[in-house]
């Protein structure tokens, strides 16, 4: 079971200040057996490219992994339509 999470920064240097320090990035993401970080960065309006406001992120935590304190003020809303999940 796992839990996913929406994050959305002003930037990627807010991003990287606020992730754990230990959570080394590659590839796009960090990737462990109980933590999947998947990097979106800039998103764009699907009907007219327009950028959308933030620098975005997918958090998945495995069950009993607790959402680190930093990263709590980040966490939005899910989208009703998501640019981007986790395959299930």
């Amino acid at each position: 079971m796992w839990t996913d999470y929406y994050l959305k920064y002003a930037n990627e240097a807010e991003m990287m200040a606020a992730l754990p320090a230990e959570w080394v990035l590659f590839n796009g993401g960090y990737y462990e057996n109980h933590v999947s970080l998947q990097v979106l960065g800039v998103l764009h309006r699907d009907d007219t490219g327009e950028a959308l406001s933030g620098f975005h992120a997918n958090l998945r935590l495995a069950e009993g992994v607790a959402l680190p304190a930093a990263l709590g003020p980040f966490v939005i809303v899910p989208p009703a339509q998501p640019k981007v999940v986790f395959a299930a």
